[in-house]
């Protein structure tokens, strides 16, 4: 629960700060990221976590064994994007894949079940939205359920890159997060997810 309480304060600071510092003055340009949702393919890397937990990242690379595809789970999200500033975005992400879920304490299932997967998170980035490209770094919470009768909590952080695809309106994204677990039913792993976004209203 500290911890919890510890990353929205954290967010809460950095959504004031970028605020504060976006304030409107005679030469700044409001460009924040209207109101769009987004649809996303989702990998779930458990394996490669789990090998760096059980050796090191170091030897993970060196070793170039980091998860092949088919080591991997698939599935969809969707998201809710707005934004709170020029430079920050919030984002909400619900996500769905069925896979065998990892329990760090107990036997791992022996059939495919659906996980779900709910983020808010902020979107920190680097330039504004009037860029082709846009490099951000992703913070935030997130909250899991495997089929709706195990619950977990987890804080995502990854980086990512957006691409103005016109008019400040539509994005292709690229994302890449690690989310640690912070409950024992739930388990540590890497998400990579590609998908575009649209705004919800001219």
């Amino acid at each position: 629960m500290k911890r919890v309480l510890l990353t929205v304060v954290v967010l809460a600071g950095l959504v004031t700060v970028s605020n504060a510092q976006d304030a409107p003055t005679p030469t700044t340009t409001n460009v924040k990221k209207s109101k769009s949702l987004g649809i996303n393919f989702v990998m779930n890397d458990f394996t490669t976590a789990k090998r760096i937990k059980n050796n090191s990242l170091g030897s993970v690379l060196k070793d170039n064994d980091w998860a092949q595809f088919n080591e991997m789970a698939f599935g969809l999200s969707i998201n809710y994007m707005e934004g709170l500033s020029n430079h920050v975005d919030f984002a909400g992400t619900l996500s769905g894949s069925f896979l065998k879920y990892p329990f760090p304490n107990m036997a791992t299932p022996t059939n495919d079940a659906l996980l779900m997967e709910l983020d808010a998170s902020l979107h920190l980035k680097l330039l504004t939205d009037k860029y082709i490209l846009v490099p951000y770094a992703n913070v935030g919470v997130g909250v899991s359920a495997y089929k709706f009768s195990t619950y977990g909590a987890y804080f995502p952080l990854g980086i990512g890159f957006q691409v103005n695809l016109g008019k400040q309106d539509a994005f292709f994204f690229t994302q890449a997060d690690y989310k640690t677990a912070v409950t024992n039913s739930a388990a540590s792993h890497f998400t990579y997810s590609i998908g575009f976004s649209a705004p919800l209203m001219k």
